[in-house]
C-alpha cells in the first residue's frame, strides 16, 4: 500500500475519506520515514521529534499531495527537508555550545594548572622545613623508588616505623601546604 494509486485529484482536509486515506498512507510508510530520519540524526529522541514534525507537515500539506503519485517518496522528501533544517539549526547551536564549553574547560584547566604549580612550589618549601632524616625518608621512597622493606633495611628500623614516619611526613606536608595557601589568600 506504500505506493497506493488513487484517482488523480487532491485530497481535502475536511473530508473524512481524506483523513482515513492520510492515516492509511502514513501508517503504511511510517517505518520507512522514521528509518530515513534516524539514519540522518542518529539519535532516537531527535528522530522521534522529527517524525512528529514531519507528520504535522505532511498533514498540513496533504491537500497538496497528488493522489496517484508515490506517497512514500513525498513523505520521505518532506522528512528530508525537515531533517536538513533541524541539522542546520543544531549545527550552529552545537558549534556555539562547543565553543563555550571549550572556553570554560580552558579557563578551568588554566586555573587548575596555576593551582598545581602553586601547590608544587609550596610542597618544595615545606620539604625544606623537614628534618634531614625525614627528607632522606622521602628521597628513598620517591626519588630512589625503594619499597618500605628496603628503606627499613637501609635505615635499620622496622617497616612499621617507616610507615608511621611516612604517614607523619604526609600529614605534616599537607598541613604546611594548607597553611601556606591560607597565608597567601590573606595577603592583598
Amino acid at each position: 500500500m506504500a505506493n497506493s494509486k488513487h484517482n488523480d485529484m487532491r485530497p481535502s482536509k475536511n473530508d473524512k475519506e481524506s483523513n482515513a486515506l492520510f492515516l492509511e498512507l502514513f501508517i503504511a510508510n511510517q517505518s520507512r520515514i522514521y528509518a530515513y530520519i534516524l539514519s540522518k540524526v542518529h539519535n532516537h529522541n531527535d528522530a522521534d521529534d522529527l517524525l512528529q514534525e514531519t507528520v504535522k507537515t505532511l498533514w498540513t500539506k496533504f491537500d497538496q499531495f497528488e493522489l496517484g503519485t508515490d506517497f512514500s517518496a513525498w513523505a520521505v522528501k518532506t522528512a528530508q527537508l525537515n531533517t536538513l533544517k533541524f541539522l542546520r539549526k543544531n549545527r550552529r547551536n552545537r558549534i556555539q555550545f562547543v565553543d563555550s564549553v571549550e572556553a570554560m574547560v580552558d579557563k578551568s584547566l588554566a586555573s587548575k594548572m596555576t593551582t598545581l604549580d602553586e601547590r608544587a612550589d609550596a610542597l618544595k618549601h615545606c620539604i625544606q622545613k623537614l628534618s634531614a632524616k625525614d627528607r632522606m625518608l622521602l628521597y628513598m621512597r620517591f626519588e630512589k623508588t625503594q619499597n618500605v622493606k628496603e628503606i627499613a633495611n637501609v635505615m635499620k628500623i622496622t617497616f612499621q616505623s617507616v610507615y608511621r614516619g611516612l604517614s607523619r611526613i604526609y600529614i605534616s606536608l599537607e598541613n604546611c601546604i594548607q597553611t601556606q595557601f591560607k597565608n597567601e589568600t590573606r595577603i592583598p
